[in-house]
């Protein structure tokens, strides 16, 4: 069995990674990062949570996700972050270990996945990492009941909060995020359109995509805020980040 927490060479690579991408690990952190691993591969096999092979993981998992590190404010007003499609925790596992002091909201609507993450939370020790068994969509809903914006007459605020207890194993949900993350499977315009009503004005969309054609333009709703090219180390494929900010 392959024990990452073991390896000094995955340690070595992901130190050395991180360090190009601008984020320096401490022990505990890079113990976090190869204890994540052992259990991705514990699990992935069972719940299809890669098709990467694991040899891969530290190049095409945590160095990508730590890629768009660069790319966030590092201020106080950067509190709660929501990682959409989380998936098997990717990029928002990663983040959450990197900035220990913000909340990282992994939005998972597959069950076995969820399993997959609460169990890195319990066993890690992540204190900062929430999990919520829900699409995009219902997300949004359920927001949109607690922050008033639904005016069903029928909708009852305990009922409400129960629901989203439930979804959130537990965990409470703020009205708005201030940072949203997810891999564009479904595009720029589909990535901000299911973050648009979670993101409160001003805050900040990381819209990660391999090969990007073209140059996205602002709109009415979004400002182009930096868009790049990024080499992620040991990585020889295409990576883009576009950083919007939401205008209203």
């Amino acid at each position: 069995m392959v024990m990452f927490t073991q390896d000094n060479g995955v340690v070595q690579q992901l130190e050395k990674g991180a360090a190009k991408l601008g984020v320096e690990l401490n022990a505990e952190q890079l113990s976090l990062f190869t204890g994540y691993l052992d259990l991705l591969y514990r699990w992935h096999k069972l719940f299809n949570l890669t098709a990467v092979a694991p040899d891969r993981w530290v190049a095409r998992h945590l160095l990508d996700s730590l890629s768009v590190y660069q790319f966030i404010p590092l201020t106080d007003k950067i509190k709660n972050c929501v990682d959409i499609g989380s998936g098997a925790g990717l990029p928002g596992i990663p983040l959450a270990i990197a900035m220990g002091s913000t909340n990282w909201y992994l939005v998972e609507k597959n069950t076995k996945k969820c399993g997959f993450l609460l169990r890195v939370k319990m066993e890690l020790g992540l204190d900062n990492l929430k999990i919520v068994n829900a699409s995009a969509e219902q997300l949004n809903d359920f927001l949109m009941g607690l922050r008033g914006d639904d005016k069903n007459e029928k909708l009852n605020i305990q009922d409400l909060r129960a629901n989203i207890k439930k979804i959130a194993f537990g965990s409470e949900l703020p009205k708005t995020f201030d940072l949203a993350t997810g891999r564009s499977v479904f595009g720029s315009d589909g990535m901000l359109d299911y973050c648009h009503p979670l993101i409160k004005n001003g805050g900040v969309v990381l819209d990660m995509h391999g090969k990007y054609s073209g140059t996205p333009r602002n709109t009415n709703k979004w400002k182009v805020e930096k868009f790049s090219k990024v080499r992620v180390p040991n990585m020889n494929a295409a990576r883009h980040v576009i950083c919007w900010s939401k205008l209203s």
